[in-house]
């Protein structure tokens, strides 16, 4: 991989294999571009409801040359996120149709200049 991806966990302990889930994660964004500058992501435990059970938050950032692109699944709009896997794939997939869009857009305006 040819960029860093920085890791944040807020209210909860670092666990080496989500570590490596969202390494894996990562790589697979490349697929999109080799321009991609860094990433970063938080996981965080916002809330502990005991009727709720532990809800997770995973915002992932990605910077490309000239632009930041941001996806943030949260718990509270997506029952699944009780699971951190589940929260973590959420925003990676996310963040893989955003850089979609934006690279199928520079590729269109490179073929149709002007239009």
């Amino acid at each position: 991989m040819t960029f860093p991806v920085r890791i944040t966990w807020k209210n909860h302990d670092p666990s080496p294999a989500m570590e490596a889930y969202i390494q894996e994660q990562a790589e697979r964004l490349e697929r999109f571009s080799t321009h991609i500058i860094d990433s970063h992501i938080t996981i965080e435990t916002p809330h502990r409801h005991h009727s709720h059970g532990r809800h997770f938050l995973a915002v992932l950032d990605v910077h490309v040359p000239g632009k930041e692109f941001v996806a943030n699944r949260d718990p509270q709009n997506a029952d699944n996120h009780e699971d951190l896997h589940a929260a973590v794939h959420d925003a990676f997939t996310a963040m893989r149709k955003q850089l979609q869009h934006h690279f199928d857009r520079l590729r269109d305006s490179v073929r149709h200049p002007g239009t």
